[in-house]
């Protein structure tokens, strides 16, 4: 079974969770889920036999807090720990990937607005031309800029689990 697989899997079972274990669940799903450079495959493994034990938590009546102790975020992280890294090659194709799709999306707007100013307002060039030195500088800044805003906004997330 893959990572999309036991995803779905997992979906289908949350709907059994009392409502109780289900929010302590879905704050513990989103708190390892956030841990960014775990293998999915695992993560995801780890999160079906987390489910698994508050089902049947759920059938002896107790909740996420009297299986799993008081401080859920401390046993996240040591779930966390234990989940094996990803693959570096994996890694590496993802990050080409998001540079990839972060190149077309600001050539493909730069070619909407060139061909918009040209043909409708009459200004600029019936051509498109990149400058190469310029046009690196943009997408590296606009990588750097976009990684920092990813960063904030996981850690964002990670802090606001297990808020009540």
């Amino acid at each position: 079974m893959d990572a999309k697989d036991i995803i779905k899997l997992n979906n289908e079972k949350r709907e059994l969770l009392s409502d109780v274990n289900k929010e302590y669940y879905e704050d513990m799903l989103s708190y390892i889920r956030l841990s960014t450079n775990k293998s999915e495959q695992q993560t995801e493994e780890v999160l079906l036999e987390l489910l698994e034990h508050l089902l049947e938590a759920d059938r002896n009546g107790q909740t996420a807090k009297e299986v799993f102790g008081e401080d859920l975020k401390a046993y996240c992280n040591e779930l966390i720990s234990e989940i094996p890294g990803e693959k570096t090659s994996k890694n590496v194709s993802f990050i080409a990937f998001l540079i990839l799709d972060l190149a077309a999306i600001i050539l493909i707007f730069q070619g909407v607005i060139g061909f918009g100013l040209y043909y409708f307002f009459g200004l600029g060039n019936n051509y498109f031309s990149i400058p190469i030195g310029s046009g690196l500088l943009i997408v590296v800044i606009n990588m750097i800029l976009l990684a920092v805003t990813i960063m904030i906004i996981i850690r964002w997330l990670k802090n606001s689990s297990f808020k009540p």
